[in-house]
């Protein structure tokens, strides 16, 4: 029996139980591409925050962001979040810590972002999130990345 499947999940896009059932069964089931898809999606709720000139960018930043091997490692591992198959903590401190680069027409202001990001409205969940720095090793592949200038 081949246990390395890729699972695709309906609904909302996440189904932990199948996730942990996948892994346990020996095989990293969990695909990239699909789950990067459900990242830029994610991230793609708060499009009306971002500055009219990051409207045209956030994708290509998101991308490389999770093109970056330190983020690699972690943003696909089911956090202890609910209804994603993804990292969603990690998702909100990279947001958070984006605001140092202007990316949005305001500060951010938690509430109003989570109210975004979640799809019932109520995204209390990852509002901490974004108050905290991702790790030190990923802020500094973010600095670097934003100063090479690519975007702007």
């Amino acid at each position: 029996m081949n246990y390395r499947c890729t699972i695709y999940t309906g609904g909302d896009g996440s189904d932990p139980k199948q996730a942990t059932a996948a892994k346990e069964q020996g095989g990293d089931a969990l695909d990239k591409a699909h789950l990067r898809e459900e990242i830029l999606e994610y991230v793609g709720r708060i499009f009306e925050f971002y500055t009219t000139e990051w409207q045209l960018h956030y994708k290509e930043l998101w991308n490389d962001i999770l093109d970056m091997p330190v983020v690699d490692v972690q943003i696909y591992r089911h956090g202890k979040q609910r209804d994603t198959l993804f990292d969603r903590n990690l998702v909100g401190n990279i947001i958070g810590y984006l605001n140092r680069y202007h990316l949005y027409e305001n500060d951010i202001v938690p509430g109003t972002f989570t109210h975004s990001l979640a799809k019932d409205g109520k995204g209390k969940s990852v509002r901490d999130a974004m108050s905290e720095n991702p790790k030190p090793e990923i802020c500094e592949a973010i600095k670097a990345l934003m100063n090479s200038k690519k975007y702007v």
